[in-house]
């Protein structure tokens, strides 16, 4: 037996079905008309850089071209981030009708490669990214590789025997925020050496091939002996005892 009523209810019901796939459909109808209008085709997407890097905005043309709204933005990053090695895409907006717009940022560089008369910027993976800098950038360490001498282009890779090493060394210092609160000026490879320059003028030298211990042996001796770095003129990590040289007379002493 059905209850006085059901019937009505069921056809409402259906009616109300209805309704909504009819409205489905014409939304949709309505997206696709819009989506493949010419009006919100994109053929082009702008490539924005901070102000810092004094780059132009670059404009790469989409091929083929595509309706801004059916634009896969995190493949389209992974493209951009192909074409330039050198570079990373923070974000990608969608600019109504027609235009996408990329921020990009270059990848953190640890040091600066000095070469002839140039200074690279280049990432700890060896990539080269700034083209080649009549002068050094502040703050920034520089590298100074042994045998290093031909100029280099923007997304190549750095490869040097001691580079792993020296930027191993460089971010073991860095993570700590300096050594004892001083930055590096530079490194230097010697042979199997590597030589870390404090803004001090401090000189430390490492045995590349035993980077690890010849840390921690620093750590003790600054633990021990906390003056020497600001008086010893270098410290030289590569003996079993280091050797502290040039060690300038303190306040009182005769």
């Amino acid at each position: 037996m059905t209850k006085k009523g059901t019937g009505k209810r069921e056809i409402l019901f259906s009616v109300s079905l209805l309704s909504v796939v009819v409205t489905f459909l014409g939304v949709q109808g309505t997206y696709q008309a819009i989506a493949s209008s010419p009006h919100f085709l994109v053929k082009e997407i702008d490539l924005v850089w901070p102000k810092e890097f004094s780059r132009p905005v670059e404009r790469y043309r989409m091929n083929p071209a595509a309706s801004i709204f059916r634009v896969d933005l995190t493949a389209l990053a992974a493209i951009l981030a192909r074409q330039d090695p050198a570079a990373e895409v923070i974000s990608i907006r969608r600019v109504l009708p027609n235009r996408l717009t990329a921020t990009m940022q270059l990848k953190r560089p640890v040091a600066q490669l000095r070469t002839w008369d140039r200074y690279y910027p280049v990432s700890p993976e060896g990539r080269i990214l700034l083209a080649g800098q009549p002068a050094p950038l502040a703050h920034l360490p520089i590298l100074f590789m042994e045998g290093t001498r031909r100029s280099y282009r923007l997304g190549e890779t750095f490869e040097h025997p001691k580079f792993p090493s020296a930027c191993k060394l460089l971010q073991g210092v860095l993570r700590q925020g300096g050594i004892a609160r001083r930055t590096i000026n530079s490194v230097r490879s010697r042979g199997e050496d590597l030589i870390l320059l404090l803004d001090s003028g401090l000189e430390i030298r490492f045995n590349s091939g035993r980077l690890e211990s010849e840390w921690f042996r620093l750590g003790d001796l600054i633990t021990q002996k906390p003056e020497m770095l600001d008086r010893a003129q270098y410290i030289d990590l590569r003996f079993g005892n280091p050797v502290i040289g040039g060690m300038k007379k303190g306040k009182g002493s005769k």
